[in-house]
């Protein structure tokens, strides 16, 4: 707001194995905001990011622009010579550190995209409310092998349990729908899924 010049730290690249101090900063979003020196503004910055759990085995990205296709192909060596390894791209903060959470407790993104869709067309189906009172629906915590989904509202928010092995048994029974395009850092979203159904209508 000032219009001061002054010095950022940002983190083109975040592992957390080798470098777990940054583990927590990156949860909490504490890494995007940013705060003038001159005038103590606070913000949040959004730039791109590669966050690395080399444990855990994935790989999240927050970049907005596709990425380019020379860097694809470094990548599809670096998963083919590592087992089990998940890439994904995300192209905001909110869907970055949701993804983020979601590998953390060893959860398949694809089976979150499904129960989030789920939730919300149960809630319109039974008129729980309109498609303009969601304001987010998003992944809440995992705990006794139960997925909670929220649906925030204006005014107060409803929570979804979905088991999480049906979810994961939907997502295996249905692989011809719920498989990749291509494995090197795909989108899995809302719009993902959207997709997926539109396109399994139209063949009905």
């Amino acid at each position: 707001k000032c219009d001061e010049v002054y010095d950022i730290e940002t983190f083109d690249s975040v592992n957390v194995t080798l470098d777990p101090d940054l583990k927590d900063k990156v949860s909490s979003g504490d890494i995007f905001y940013k705060e003038c020196p001159h005038c103590h503004n606070t913000y949040m910055l959004e730039y791109p990011c590669l966050y690395h759990d080399m444990e855990r085995k994935f790989m999240v990205w927050l970049m907005k622009e596709e990425i380019d296709a020379n860097i694809k192909n470094m990548y599809t060596q670096v998963f083919n010579e590592q087992k089990q390894l998940t890439l994904r791209r995300c192209e905001d903060i909110k869907s970055f550190l949701e993804k983020i959470e979601i590998f953390n407790n060893g959860l398949d993104d694809r089976a979150i995209e499904f129960a989030k869709y789920d939730a919300f067309v149960d809630f319109l189906e039974n008129k729980k409310g309109s498609i303009e009172d969601v304001t987010a629906i998003y992944f809440s915590e995992y705990e006794n092998d139960i997925v909670k989904i929220n649906i925030q509202l204006d005014d107060k928010g409803i929570s979804v349990m979905y088991p999480y092995d049906a979810l994961l048994a939907e997502i295996e029974t249905h692989e011809n729908l719920f498989g990749l395009d291509s494995p090197i850092f795909p989108i899995i979203d809302s719009k993902w899924i959207i997709q997926i159904f539109e396109a399994a209508q139209n063949k009905a």
